[in-house]
């Protein structure tokens, strides 16, 4: 029987509910979204179609095979130290301006850290199950170092660093060789259009990076939709002490796009401004730094360390599998991890895809506390990062972690009891979607320094979770800091109960009626379906029911990703000038 469903406005307490647009069959489509887009929004969800790798634009590179690290006196043995072959078969990449590294079936031993430094390489392996890397020390015993460097006896191990690394380096704005110019106009969010001070040297194509740094807590306070001035820090004295940490802080934005036309000093951008940009905030256009690495991946092998029992909180060794950092255009696909501290971590970056990812224990490492490691994945300090069809077994302090992040994407994923960390510093805009909880216990357990502002910035948008009890999800709302600070602008979309605070946007629907299932594939769908106008708007994506599978479902959103050479509706422009940097 259908379900007649309403839309009831808590006019007291600025809090919208409804329960959407009713379809055949039960289904139903959001409010603030449809089916496939007919009801967008704009004013409560983002564009988040752009993030992840290449903006969602082509399929991962394969670049040719141009070393094999049996050919460099590599044994697959479990046993021989394989840290010369693999380095000299990653400088025969590097010689040759990059391609495909093989690492063959076979258990292989590395004593240090493997790592990608330059532009179009790809390590790839024969399969997760087939191509294993070994790890028999962390990090600490590898550098030598105690790792109580900080005075309160953390270290950088506990959420940075890795034994797998696509490493550069990001100058932000410091380093004055990359700028273009400045922005000597407002722009407001959703605009596409910025006025600069010059534009030389810039041409169609390019990916430029725009850099705002806070110079008066204003960009803060926007980021955070005025929760600061509206709620108090509860353990500080004062309201502004909830941001102190992030205040004043330089290139607090770091955003990168592509430009698609040049008329004198202003530029067009591909996509929409995600935040408004104010001249108050420097706002800086920026050429993409040659130090930061570009289309570069890992793919289709597994990471294995020794069991340990799991270290106290910030305590890690550094049993740490891979990361990304100071990388723009660079993927992770089809890996499996075992016994980790940190299994995926992400920073310093842009447009990275971490895609099929399987991460679990031969058997608990709990020591005091029940945990079996610290962070499955994770991305700081980044924007348009993409996790996607992960499978995470056991239960970490912070099963899915984002911090001080811009347009993040976590989709089409589940853990036993997976919790989504939203670790303050302002991460703007994450959307979670399709996500398959498990038990459920602990949905929002979250961490970081009160002074680091509220757990979630605006536009943190939870669409369509679910856990085994099949029951309704308690909303985010409260901290340490009290009721209704968990942030602002939150939207919810999903099978919920109470908790809503003032400024959510909360849509409620049972279970198997909502559709689609993961809101970010329907952006992308509708994407090339506007531009295939004329040509047909059927489905390009299948809905992954996180229920029954995940992780050996890699790139339904992510990789077989059709282009069409056709012209944009406005809101989607293709490029037809090559991509540049």
């Amino acid at each position: 029987m259908l379900e007649t469903r309403y839309l009831i406005i808590c006019l007291a307490c600025f809090v919208s509910v409804t329960t959407g647009q009713t379809l055949p069959n039960g289904t139903a489509g959001s409010g603030v979204w449809g089916t496939r887009g007919e009801k967008w929004n704009k004013d409560v969800l983002l564009d988040w179609s752009w993030s992840g790798y290449g903006g969602k634009e082509r399929p991962y590179p394969n670049p040719p095979f141009v070393a094999n690290i049996l050919d460099f006196g590599a044994k697959g043995d479990g046993a021989y130290d394989n840290i010369g072959p693999i380095e000299a078969a990653l400088a025969k990449a590097r010689s040759v301006g990059g391609g495909t590294v093989l690492i063959p079936a076979g258990r292989y031993l590395f004593s240090k850290r493997v790592v990608i430094d330059a532009d179009n390489i790809v390590l790839q392996g024969e399969g997760p199950q087939a191509t294993t890397m070994l790890f028999p020390h962390p990090l600490a015993k590898i550098d030598n170092v105690d790792v109580s460097i900080f005075p309160d006896g953390s270290n950088p191990y506990s959420w940075l660093d890795g034994c797998v690394q696509i490493k550069g380096y990001d100058p932000g704005s410091k380093e004055r060789v990359n700028f273009v110019g400045g922005v000597t106009a407002s722009s407001e969010m959703g605009s596409r259009t910025l006025t600069l001070s010059s534009t030389t040297g810039l041409q169609i194509g390019q990916w430029v990076r725009l850099l705002m740094s806070d110079t008066n807590g204003s960009l803060v306070k926007e980021l955070y939709g005025g929760i600061v001035d509206r709620v108090g820090c509860g353990q500080t004295k004062s309201k502004s002490e909830c941001v102190s940490a992030i205040n004043d802080q330089q290139d607090l934005v770091r955003w990168s796009v592509r430009i698609s036309s040049i008329n004198g000093n202003q530029i067009t951008l591909q996509r929409s401004l995600p935040i408004r940009v104010d001249p108050l905030w420097k706002p800086e256009i920026h050429r993409m730094p040659a130090s930061i690495i570009k289309e570069s991946g890992i793919r289709d092998l597994g990471v294995e360390f020794p069991w340990t029992q799991a270290q106290n909180h910030l305590r890690e060794q550094g049993y740490n599998a891979f990361i990304v950092d100071g990388a723009a255009n660079a993927f992770i696909t089809n890996v499996a991890i075992e016994n980790a501290d940190n299994s995926v971590m992400v920073a310093h970056s842009a447009h990275v895809s971490v895609d099929g990812v399987t991460i679990g224990v031969t058997k608990p490492r709990g020591l005091s506390l029940p945990f079996d490691g610290h962070i499955g994945l994770g991305a700081y300090d980044s924007t348009d990062v993409e996790f996607a069809n992960f499978i995470i077994r056991g239960q970490w302090t912070h099963d899915v972690t984002v911090r001080g992040t811009m347009m993040a994407v976590v989709h089409n994923g589940r853990g036993d009891n997976l919790n989504l960390d939203s670790h303050r510093s302002a991460p703007y805009a994450t959307l979670y979607s399709n996500l398959h909880l498990g038990q459920g216990s602990r949905p929002y357990s979250t961490g970081g320094y009160v002074t680091r502002g509220f757990p979630a910035a605006r536009f943190t948008t939870y669409y369509n979770l679910r856990s085994n009890s099949e029951s309704p999800i308690r909303l985010p709302a409260a901290t340490m800091a009290g009721n209704c600070t968990w942030g602002a602008d939150i939207n919810a979309v999903g099978y919920w109960n109470d908790g809503s605070c003032p400024g959510y946007h909360v849509e409620s629907y049972k279970y198997g009626t909502l559709q689609p299932l993961d809101l970010y594939g329907s952006m992308i769908d509708r994407k090339y379906s506007m531009r295939a106008a004329g040509v047909g708007a059927a489905s390009l994506l299948e809905d992954v029911d996180v229920g029954e599978k995940t992780a050996g479902a890699v790139g339904r959103a992510s990789i077989n990703v059709p282009m069409y050479a056709l012209a944009g509706d406005g809101l989607y422009p293709t490029i037809t000038a090559p991509e540049v940097y």
